[in-house]
Formats: structure tokens, sequence, C-alpha cells
């Protein structure tokens, strides 16, 4: 039997806790998986999978705007202060890209495995939910002197 003992105080331990790193790559296979039991949930159509559920689809586009509110969410803490943020959306670019990578891979698979009179309805849902982000992402770009750059920078995640 092992017995506890506070290695604090016996002295054995490090002063400071050892961090630990993720790898990438770690998070792109976490975000597949996740997807992929997503597609393995009760109620699940015959022949229907993550490429053609409807479901999914909505999941899925749902997550492109949050990580794009994210995105102007970081503008709108830093608006006027444009190295500020340049700075803070490139961090958050690099954050949360695999996961933005994989949704368009995503997309692009759905639109080609999914008739275009399907995909229509979330065409049209995806249009309409962009619009306010849209006009929120406009207003905010104005308030950098030069917003082209600050654009560039929003495109990788926006």
């Amino acid at each position: 039997m092992v017995e506890l003992v506070d290695t604090q105080v016996s002295g054995i331990c490090a002063r400071k806790g050892v961090g630990v790193r993720i790898p990438p790559f770690a998070l792109y296979i976490l975000s597949f998986v996740l997807m992929s039991s997503m597609s393995l949930g009760c109620g699940k159509k015959a022949g229907e999978d993550k490429y053609t559920s409807a479901s999914m689809h909505e999941k899925a586009a749902d997550r492109v705007n949050e990580i794009s509110e994210g995105a102007l969410d970081v503008l709108e803490q830093h608006a006027a202060k444009q190295d500020e943020a340049i700075d803070a959306l490139r961090k958050y670019s690099s954050e949360n890209l695999e996961e933005m990578l994989g949704l368009r891979r995503y997309f692009r698979i759905v639109r080609e495995r999914v008739s275009a009179a399907d995909i229509a309805p979330l065409d049209e849902k995806m249009k309409k939910d962009r619009e306010p982000l849209n006009v929120r992402a406009e207003t905010l770009l104005k308030t950098f002197d030069d917003h082209m750059a600050v654009r560039r920078v929003l495109q990788l995640i926006y």
C-alpha cells in the first residue's frame, strides 16, 4: 500500500509546477474525433453521415460564427489601437486556425457530397447569421487608421 505524504513539505517537489504544452496537431486530432463522434449520435438516418447531416451543418456553421465573433471581440477590445489589435488578432488567429481550417475543409466536402438544392437552406441561414457580424466588422474596422492592414489579419480567421 502506498502512503500519501506531503511532498511539498518534504522538499522533493520543484519550486514551480511544470508546464505542459499540447502540440497543435493534438487539437486537430481532438476536433476530428469530436466531429466524428457527433456524427455517430442517436436518431441518425440511414445513410446519413457528418457531411450529409443537416444538424451537423448547423453546428459547424454556428461554430464558425462563434470563432468569428471572438475575432470581432478582440478588435473591439483594442478599438483604435491598431498595433495592439493586429497583435491580439494574430494571437487569436493562431489559437483558432486549426479549427477554422478543419471547418473550411468540412464545408468543402459538404459541397462536394450534398446537392445544391439540399445545401441551399444552409447557405441562406449562414448568410442571414453572418449579416450582423459583417456590419459589426465594418464598423470596427472604421476605428483604425489603416483599416486595410487590420482587415488583412482579420481575414485569416473571419
